[in-house]
């Protein structure tokens, strides 16, 4: 049977079901299946229509290669359902359903690095539950992070490795919401740029490798091969 074969499971939350995609949990905990490797959860982007776990179908074989992949649809998109009409979806609820799903996995294995991965939406998400969780999550992924503005003294208190991938010229989240992090100077930070930047970088891809030349939202579909480095890197952290 291969080690990559995922799985739906669904949590009963305080306020709603979540689905998620895995490998059997049992699997994970076996110390033999993709040794050493990192447990990360990725968490998507906001918009109901296109925003599921399948976002990350595209790059399954690169995130094969570097973690053992927990995907979430978040409270309200795709198979994660409210229990009840009457509950409104806010930010601190799909924040509050998810760290109980992160409690409940993380206390099941052990021996394993624990990370976080969302974007634009996910990665707010991201910011908020590595901090509030940070005596259990080690690895810290943000891609085209939304809301760092209001997040970015967040990780004040977190003193372990951020990756960010970004466009450059993202239409949706612009570059500039960068300046909150570079004001934090954050000594472990490591920035993937999809075009040129005058910040300094791990690794800038020119927009004209990239898949589009089109200024995009989601870097790591356009860039692949900068997502694979940038997974990459973060997983191998210390």
């Amino acid at each position: 049977m291969s080690t990559n074969l995922e799985e739906s499971h669904y949590f009963e939350s305080t306020y709603g079901k979540i689905h998620y995609r895995s490998i059997p949990i049992e699997r994970i905990r076996d110390q033999r299946i993709k040794e050493n490797q990192p447990v990360i959860f990725f968490l998507h982007g906001a918009s109901k229509k296109t925003q599921t776990v399948n976002h990350w179908n595209p790059l399954q074989n690169q995130i094969n290669k570097h973690c053992i992949a927990i995907k979430v649809d978040t409270l309200g998109n795709g198979l994660s359902h409210f229990y009840g009409r009457e509950i409104e979806e806010t930010f601190e609820i799909k924040k509050a359903s998810l760290v109980e799903l992160i409690n409940h996995l993380t206390g099941r294995f052990s021996n394993r690095k624990i990370g976080i991965c969302g974007r634009s939406l996910g990665g707010a998400l991201a910011i908020e539950i590595a901090v509030e969780l940070i005596q259990k999550i080690e690895l810290l992924g943000l891609i085209a992070p939304g809301g760092l503005k209001r997040l970015a003294d967040h990780l004040r208190k977190w003193e372990k490795h951020v990756n960010i991938l970004w466009d450059v010229e993202d239409p949706v989240v612009p570059f500039q919401s960068f300046e909150y992090l570079r004001e934090l100077d954050l000594a472990f930070l490591k920035l993937y740029t999809v075009g040129q930047t005058s910040e300094t970088t791990v690794h800038s891809l020119p927009r004209t490798e990239a898949q589009t030349t089109t200024p995009t939202h989601v870097p790591e579909l356009v860039a692949p091969q900068l997502f694979k480095q940038f997974l990459r890197d973060l997983c191998i952290s210390d």
